[in-house]
């Protein structure tokens, strides 16, 4: 996993907070880059670390990638 995910980096250039569609976005796109590997344990705390946001977003990303059959 890398240290800030591409999101976190954008929106700390614009000055604006990560909203919870913007984490979806984020881990997606690590899912699908393989950043993120197959069968993985997914902890909301090491997530929220790597997208340099609080914990709630993940939880909310998450809830809608399960929702969509992505974890």
């Amino acid at each position: 996993m890398s240290n800030t995910g591409p999101i976190a980096i954008a929106a700390e250039k614009e000055g604006t907070g990560t909203s919870s569609s913007s984490i979806y976005d984020a881990i997606r796109h690590d899912i699908l880059s393989g950043a993120l590997e197959a069968n993985a344990r997914l902890k909301v705390s090491e997530l929220a670390r790597t997208h340099n946001t609080s914990t709630n977003p993940v939880r909310e990303a998450l809830q809608q990638l399960r929702g969509k059959g992505w974890c």
